[in-house]
C-alpha cells in the first residue's frame, strides 16, 4: 500500500486520529498536531 504521510499535513494528520479515536463512544483524548510531529519524527519519513 503506498504511502499517504506526505500527502496530509500534522492539522489534518491529527484531526483525522482524533476523529478516529473519539469514535464509537470511545472517550480517547484528542491527538495534536504537536503529536503527529514528534511520531513523524520518531518513525521517520516511509514514502
Amino acid at each position: 500500500m503506498p504511502g499517504f504521510g506526505n500527502r496530509l499535513n500534522d492539522d489534518e494528520v491529527a484531526a483525522l486520529a482524533s476523529f478516529v479515536r473519539s469514535g464509537w463512544t470511545n472517550n480517547a483524548s484528542a491527538v495534536t498536531a504537536a503529536d503527529v510531529k514528534a511520531v513523524r519524527a520518531t518513525i521517520g519519513a516511509h514514502e
